[in-house]
């Protein structure tokens, strides 16, 4: 792809490097990874022109800092090459070529540094003879021919925060927007349950909901000293005893009946006996402590939910704290009712918490849809989307978000990004770039959104270059009453 202004006189103060009188070219030309925009003047046998060469990483849009450039004029059977070694700024390199004769020619350009080649060819290049007897036709536009536009130069979108994307045909998926909220997946969350009545008093240090705790960490202990109803050493002691003499009963029934000396049905009473008191003594000895039983965290996470304060009576049974690992997540979405015909097309989700701006596509934290409902709640009359997704850490449990359902796929659509559409008195624009420091307002049509991009319903075209960064820029240099011209300064 090539932009030229053909005949176009240097008027800026600073120039191109080039005499006023001249007649300069524009060249603009993409790769791969690289776009090419360069100044030259018309070319004349066995005089030496200089080729300015601006050179833009596509990934970035920054300049390349360093490197080597050669321009060559391939006329088939011979050819005239210039080499610049290293850029006289970054980003731009002047490069001396002598043409050796008249004549329609390729010019290559080429850029190297280390591994990195990069090249971009003009096929309609000419060169004239040097008394201009013999003009060849060039493929270029003359000054009066070339679009109008926004002028905004290299080194200006080079300096700020600036992007351009070509646009390909894509695949987007119909969407359904709604909202929703982030939730624990069954399991996930466990109550933890006071195992005895007594005074809560807080082991861990700034136990606070939200607090991370290790699965085996002691958070609380449930002590009862001072109760005389319900003292928990007593309670121990009263078990341990009990255990102590079903045991002992136990073994000495034991040796009776392997001698006869008792009946079964004794011996069957006092081993299940020993099996009660066995299981009670056990219960309580895991979490005793010479003071009271321990709440221990039965897994690592966070807690959600602190329901006793320090000092607090609790009854046995009674939930004290709620915890959750956090690892899976539960994604409903409440969808209207006037959606239902689409709903069971829905195959994947993106979502936009309440707190971020990011949006997150469900699948790059391993989520994928669970369930869809089949008849509205009772007291909100929506239709719940289930979606499971790993937590990467930015989601929270509880909070809202907006959800993007997708549904249907639809192809060879054109996608702009949210960053590059700009809304005036309701219409809505973009800036397209016509050549390399020439851009254009264009007014669209677009359709729905993802929550990233728009599918553009009319406007643009496939293969066109959209400004997807400071456009802001271009609308301030539209408004200026003077707009920069090409006075690059070198």
């Amino acid at each position: 792809m090539y932009a030229c202004g053909r005949n176009q006189t240097d008027s800026g103060s600073g120039g191109h490097g080039h005499d006023h009188s001249e007649k300069v070219e524009l060249l603009t030309l993409f790769s791969d990874s690289s776009e090419f925009y360069i100044e030259y003047p018309e070319l004349m046998a066995g005089h030496k022109e200089a080729f300015l060469v601006h050179l833009t990483k596509l990934s970035s849009y920054k300049p390349y800092p360093e490197g080597s450039v050669r321009v060559s004029l391939d006329y088939g059977d011979s050819q005239s090459t210039g080499l610049a070694e290293s850029p006289e700024s970054p980003g731009i390199w002047r490069v001396l070529v002598r043409p050796d004769k008249p004549g329609n020619c390729r010019i290559v350009f080429e850029y190297f540094d280390g591994n990195i080649k990069d090249k971009s060819v003009f096929e309609s290049g000419n060169v004239v003879d040097h008394d201009h007897g013999d003009t060849l036709t060039h493929a270029g536009e003359h000054e009066d021919d070339i679009p109008e536009g926004i002028q905004f130069t290299k080194e200006q979108s080079w300096k700020s925060d600036f992007a351009v994307e070509k646009l390909i045909p894509s695949t987007f998926s119909e969407i359904i927007k709604t909202g929703g909220v982030i939730l624990a997946m069954p399991g996930e969350k466990h109550m933890i349950h006071a195992r005895a009545s007594g005074i809560v008093n807080y082991s861990k240090k700034n136990l606070v909901a939200g607090g991370h705790v290790r699965r085996g960490e002691e958070l609380m202990r449930i002590e009862g000293q001072d109760l005389a109803g319900e003292n928990i050493t007593v309670i121990y002691a009263e078990a341990e005893a009990s255990f102590l003499k079903s045991r002992s009963d136990f073994q000495r029934h034991k040796k009776l009946f392997a001698e006869n000396a008792i009946s079964e049905k004794q011996f069957i009473d006092t081993r299940s006996g020993y099996i009660r008191d066995s299981i009670h003594y056990y219960n309580l000895k895991q979490s005793f402590t010479g003071d009271g039983f321990k709440v221990i965290a039965p897994l690592t996470g966070h807690i959600h939910e602190i329901d006793v304060s320090q000092g607090e009576y609790v009854k046995e049974g009674e939930k004290i704290a709620i915890m959750s690992s956090d690892k899976r997540l539960l994604l409903r979405a409440d969808v209207p009712q006037q959606y239902f015909p689409r709903i069971s097309k829905v195959v994947s989700a993106n979502i936009r918490t309440s707190y971020q701006d990011d949006v997150i596509d469900i699948k790059d934290i391993d989520g994928e849809l669970i369930a869809i409902g089949s008849s509205v709640h009772h007291n909100n009359h929506y239709l719940p989307v289930y979606f499971e997704a790993h937590n990467n850490g930015e989601l929270l449990e509880g909070a809202y978000a907006e959800f993007y359902l997708k549904t249907s796929n639809l192809d060879n659509c054109i996608l702009v990004p949210l960053s590059a559409v700009m809304e005036e008195q309701g219409s809505y624009y973009v800036y397209v770039q016509t050549s390399g420091e020439t851009y254009q307002k264009r007014i669209i049509k677009p359709g729905e959104f993802d929550g990233n991009n728009y599918r553009i319903i009319s406007g643009l075209n496939h293969g066109e270059r959209v400004v997807t960064k400071g456009g802001m820029l271009l609308k301030a240099a539209s408004m200026s009453n003077s707009l920069p011209g090409h006075s690059h300064a070198h």
